[in-house]
This record gives structure tokens, C-alpha cells and sequence, in this order.
């Protein structure tokens, strides 16, 4: 990418032409959409440890309806790691392959985790799972979304693969960010946040605004400042994300 994406489309999974090899959660010439929960692993993950200093483009999504997941995290609670022996060397074998990290150079060490994922993700939705949830899945649509742990350590926020129809389906872009970073040491980084871009779905392009993401709230109105998924999130009276248009 030369320059700024221009559409939604770019921020999106790649063609089918353009996955030559393995990657985390597919086969060659089977695109996912990859994306993670907290930017800071983000970080970690898409820059290499050589890199000292670029720029990246985030792209934020929502998912109004919310979406079904086949969840591969470690256990957090005893109650859940009460389990099986078996179970419990499963679950050990399967963590330990989603966070290893593999050079690029390298990509067959993906036909582990690429073959866990097209097996997770190659069941059906039945109605006792669907029951009580606010969506329904579309008919004959399977799984089509899995979450695993971050190659970056655990606590840093989890990872996300969807097969794109799935991913299109349920999933709204918000924002895209152009964001500068220099390597500070070996797991830390200065970032500074240039540009951002907020979507056209009318014509599927990206607006970029020329200044930096920020909030902005009406007079005599009130916003609260959190940190949620560690990063910041401003909320009005109302609970309702504020983000400026």
C-alpha cells in the first residue's frame, strides 16, 4: 500500500490470488480477516522485531448484532481448568501452536494451526446454540469465526480470524487511523496518531479528515473516560460510545 487506503475494501481480507502461502488460521488461496482486541498487541503482532520505525493503517469494526466464535483461549477461571487430562493436553498442544511465531519465510509451520481452524470452523450452527442470542444465523451458513490467543503473550488481548463472507456479514467499519510508531525498546513503542478516516458506505470509500481522532461532546453534556480492552473509551450519559463524526 503506497498511499492511503482509499475504500473499505482495502482494509478488508486480501484476494484469493494473493494468499500464496500458510498463514495462522488458512490455507493457501483462502483469505481470513484478521483482526485483535487491543491495539498494543496489534502493534506487537504486524510489526517485526527488526522494524524500528513506519507507519501502519488500524481500521476499527463493529458488530451491531454481535456473532457467533469458536473461542481457543487458555482457561481463566479453576472451574474451567478442572477438565480431563486429555482435555487438558488438547487444550495445552492447541495454545501452544497459536502462539508460536513463525517467519513469513516459513509459512508450511502454519499447516498445524490453518488445519485446527478449517476444523473448528467446519460445523453448523444449531438452534440450542442459537437460542436466547439476539441473531440468526443465515441459512446455511456455518461457523465462521474463531478467537485465539495472541503469539504476543498472554493478558495482551486476543486475536481474531473470520472467513470474509462472515466477516462482511456481520461486521460495520467505524474508523481507520494512520498512525506513525518508533520502536522505544524491545516490547514497547512511541506511537503518534496523524490522520484518520471515517467510511462512506453509500460509495464504499474512506473520507480522511486530515487530524487526529478525538471525541467530542455537547455543551453541558457529560462524557466519561475509561480504559476498556486497554485502550481509551469515551462514553456519554447514555453508555453510548462518543467518537467525532
Amino acid at each position: 500500500m503506497a498511499g492511503k487506503p482509499s475504500s473499505i475494501d482495502e482494509l478488508k481480507a486480501p484476494p484469493a490470488e494473493a494468499v500464496k502461502g500458510f498463514q495462522r488460521c488458512n490455507s493457501p488461496g483462502n483469505p481470513m480477516f484478521y483482526g485483535g482486541f487491543v491495539l498494543g498487541a496489534i502493534f506487537a503482532e504486524v510489526i517485526g522485531p527488526d522494524t524500528s520505525d513506519g507507519k501502519i493503517f488500524v481500521s476499527r469494526w463493529v458488530a451491531p448484532e454481535g456473532f457467533f466464535a469458536v473461542e481457543l483461549l487458555p482457561k481463566e477461571n479453576q472451574a474451567e481448568m478442572d477438565t480431563s487430562r486429555t482435555q487438558a493436553i488438547v487444550d495445552t498442544f492447541i495454545e501452544t501452536k497459536f502462539v508460536g511465531r513463525v517467519h513469513e519465510t516459513y509459512s508450511n509451520d502454519y499447516k498445524v494451526t490453518a488445519a485446527i481452524a478449517e476444523k473448528a470452523l467446519s460445523g453448523s450452527l444449531s438452534e440450542e446454540a442459537n437460542d436466547g442470542f439476539p441473531i440468526t444465523p443465515k441459512e446455511g451458513e456455518g461457523l465462521g469465526c474463531i478467537i485465539y490467543p495472541s503469539v504476543q503473550a498472554t493478558g495482551r488481548g486476543p486475536n481474531v480470524a473470520m472467513i470474509p463472507s462472515y466477516a462482511n456479514r456481520h461486521l460495520i467499519p467505524d474508523c481507520v487511523e494512520e498512525i506513525h510508531f518508533r520502536r522505544k525498546s524491545e516490547e514497547s513503542f512511541e506511537i503518534n496518531r496523524i490522520d484518520y478516516a471515517k467510511p462512506s458506505l453509500t460509495d464504499n470509500t474512506l473520507v480522511w479528515t486530515g487530524k487526529q481522532l478525538h471525541w467530542t461532546v455537547d455543551s453541558g453534556s457529560t462524557a466519561t473516560v475509561g480504559v476498556e480492552g486497554g485502550q481509551y473509551v469515551v462514553r456519554d450519559e447514555s453508555g453510548k460510545t462518543v467518537l467525532s463524526p
